[in-house]
């Protein structure tokens, strides 16, 4: 008798090329999604992480660009290579990871005290 993992395993796990992957997942089929993950996940991880060189901010971009997928799903072109897709979409979302966290590193830093708070106001302004 099969353990109750190995049921759920062989019922998400769905074998499908890449041909009818991206046409499923071009027509909006919610359950291509799970597919894809599985088939690109890593792929994408290792992007986002060779971007970023952080696991944390990896993961992040790896769930931010299967969503980026998802909602642009409807625009693509199931004729072009579902990875290439998925590789330019992943490429750019850890570019903009990147840049929130530059950002929000330059934030932090910035001097808060009274002293560094003191602004000479021009005339007209007091």
């Amino acid at each position: 008798m099969e353990a109750a993992g190995e049921r759920w395993a062989s019922v998400t796990t769905v074998a499908l090329d890449d041909a009818e992957l991206a046409s499923r997942f071009a027509s909006g089929d919610a359950d291509s999604v799970r597919v894809l993950y599985q088939t690109y996940g890593r792929l994408v991880f290792a992007i986002a992480y060779r971007v970023l060189g952080d696991t944390g901010l990896a993961e992040d971009a790896t769930q931010q660009t299967f969503v980026q997928a998802w909602r642009g799903a409807g625009s693509y072109d199931p004729s072009r290579s579902l990875g290439a897709w998925l590789t330019t979409i992943a490429k750019r979302v850890a570019i903009d990871v990147h840049r929130r966290e530059r950002r929000h590193r330059n934030l932090d830093n910035i001097d808060t005290s009274e002293s560094a708070s003191l602004v000479t106001l021009p005339p007209s302004a007091e």
